[in-house]
């Protein structure tokens, strides 16, 4: 089912993965595989030039071939790290814990902070329930059309828009609240931004300066997992956990969130499956799974399993055609 498509990233509790399927209704080989042990928080594929990686404590780490990883650490204040991008101009930012965002001109180059968020912070009262209760940027976007726009999003705190690049910044969550558990871009809406958080599905239609609850159809509001489908802007696919068994129930959306209806009330397991993390490429739905279980559909109602046994997975990356670089890096 899942044959033609080529490489899926996965971020775990305990290290980063590449897979690529080996045939129809087969399980899909590791092909690359680094940062034994590191709670991994997020990657950003870098084209032919390698991959970053986000670590929890240990800054942004870069390989050019999933073996050889080295320490980006230089200008980076904070060593949690819990999101990383790739810009358009070759560039990376990184969003840590407290709350801000770096920026490397590449690989070579050390990191110096995007603007002020600290005073953000304070001024909006950003927090999180987990010691040390300091706010942490879990999602990174770059605007696909208009790259100088970035937007950061905050858990605790909301949403944050930068529209020069990163001088400056602008809490931009009115209607929306501070907590967040997932963000995204809508690929062909270009001010339209999806939200997702303790109390539902939420969506913004001027990049953040007003959002809107849209939990038409949903039984349950405790919403912790989104992705947009990349061939369809308006198919979503958002994960909700039953309060009643504390599984995680799919919900399907034809229509931008406007209304949503059951798409797989149980992945296909002997236990009932947390979903941490969606993701779509290729026309193909993934999703991950706080017991390891990484599963993928084409119709977001029958679903396979692509792979078992891994550690918690953080975060899911789509990368499509892909050719592991020869030769490694120094360090």
């Amino acid at each position: 089912m899942l044959e033609k498509f080529r490489h899926l990233a996965a971020a775990t509790e305990r290290g980063a993965f590449l897979f690529r399927p080996r045939g129809p209704q087969r399980e899909w080989e590791m092909v690359g595989y680094g940062l034994y042990g590191q709670n991994v928080t997020g990657l950003a594929i870098l084209g032919e030039s390698g991959v970053a990686a986000s670590v929890k404590g240990g800054n942004v780490k870069y390989s050019r071939d999933w073996v050889n990883w080295r320490t980006l650490y230089s200008g980076l204040d904070y060593p949690d790290v819990y999101s990383v991008a790739a810009h358009p101009d070759g560039a990376l930012l990184a969003g840590t814990e407290p709350a801000a965002v770096f920026r490397s001109g590449g690989v070579e180059e050390p990191w110096r902070p995007l603007g002020e968020t600290t005073s953000l912070a304070i001024e909006n009262e950003w927090s999180h329930p987990d010691p040390p209760h300091s706010p942490r940027i879990i999602r990174l976007l770059v605007h696909a059309r208009r790259s100088n726009s970035l937007i950061a999003g905050i858990q605790s705190g909301g949403v944050l828009i930068s529209r020069d690049g990163g001088r400056s910044w602008h809490n931009q969550k009115a209607g929306l609240s501070k907590h967040l558990t997932d963000l995204r871009l809508s690929p062909d809406h270009p001010d339209r931004l999806y939200a997702t958080n303790f109390l539902g599905f939420y969506r913004s239609d001027d990049l953040g300066r007003s959002w809107r609850r849209l939990n038409r159809g949903l039984p349950y509001e405790e919403a912790e997992a989104l992705c947009v489908h990349n061939l369809g802007p308006d198919r979503l696919l958002l994960a909700v956990r039953n309060p009643e068994d504390d599984a995680s129930v799919l919900f399907k959306s034809d229509d931008g969130g406007e209304h949503w209806q059951v798409a797989c009330a149980e992945l296909p397991s002997d236990e009932g499956l947390r979903v941490t993390c969606l993701e779509s490429g290729g026309g193909v739905y993934f999703a991950g799974t706080r017991e390891g279980f990484l599963f993928g559909s084409r119709d977001r109602e029958h679903w396979e399993i692509v792979r078992a046994g891994l550690p918690p997975i953080n975060t899911l990356t789509w990368v499509g055609e892909y050719r592991l670089p020869m030769g490694d890096i120094d360090g």
